[in-house]
């Protein structure tokens, strides 16, 4: 009876033991867990002057844009803006009779942007690329930005900071109308900007994509004509 006891003693230690071991492993990993949670990426802060921004300055490609109803590609590393001209407008922001297809090509070396739009159809199919050292990095174009558009450029995709980390998009899409920017990091891929429908394939430092301008085309209900063959009798009760 007393080596039963024994035996059962033993494995009451042995078994509170592996417990406790348990738990203190369950709380290193806890701990562990929520210190990664805990991790902040630091977000810098734009630096330079607001005439001089490369987004909204008195100089900058959006300020020329931005008298369009259209979108376009931004080169977040240098503000160089490429429109899809999927809606043809002048210099000064009037519209102009759609063209047939045309391509257009941008580069700054590093990265690459292929436009082929079709205004007559309000189509525009886009390639992106760009070269494994050409990755966004945020330190380096703070200088170009005031506060308020690197706020605009840190903000995207705030939430998978931590993922992206150095292997950031160097491109967004701009709305020239307001100014916003959308994300190319690979989060999302169909939306809507404004009357503008995109989807994009994103692959190893290269975006496939299409947009298309789809704006609101069906009327209200109420608005349709009554055709007139057909009677309406209104009651006199």
């Amino acid at each position: 009876m007393w080596r039963y006891a024994t035996v059962v003693m033993i494995l009451a230690v042995g078994f509170l033991g592996c417990a406790r071991r348990d738990t203190e492993i369950s709380r290193e990993y806890m701990a562990s867990e929520s210190s990664e949670q805990k991790k902040e990426i630091h977000l810098p802060e734009g630096t330079g002057k607001q005439e001089e921004c490369v987004l909204c300055g008195s100089k900058s490609l959006w300020y020329y844009y931005h008298k369009k109803d259209s979108i376009g590609v931004i080169n977040l590393a240098n503000g160089q803006i490429s429109d899809l001209e999927i809606l043809v407008y002048d210099d000064q922001g009037v519209p102009r009779k759609p063209v047939g297809r045309s391509s257009r090509f941008n580069s700054d070396g590093k990265r690459y942007v292929h436009i082929s739009p079709m205004s007559e159809r309000g189509i525009c199919n886009l390639t992106l690329s760009w070269d494994s050292e050409a990755y966004l990095d945020l330190e380096e174009i703070a200088p170009f930005y005031c506060r308020e558009c690197m706020e605009k450029i840190t903000s995207l995709d705030k939430s998978q900071a931590d993922k992206l980390e150095d292997r950031r998009c160097p491109f967004a899409m701009i709305d020239f109308v307001t100014g916003e920017l959308y994300s190319l990091n690979g989060i999302v891929t169909p939306c809507f900007i404004r009357d503008y429908y995109l989807h994009f394939d994103f692959s190893d430092r290269a975006i496939e994509g299409v947009v298309v301008y789809a704006p609101p085309n069906l009327q209200k209900a109420e608005t349709f004509p009554i055709p007139s063959h057909i009677l309406i009798i209104h009651s006199g009760m």
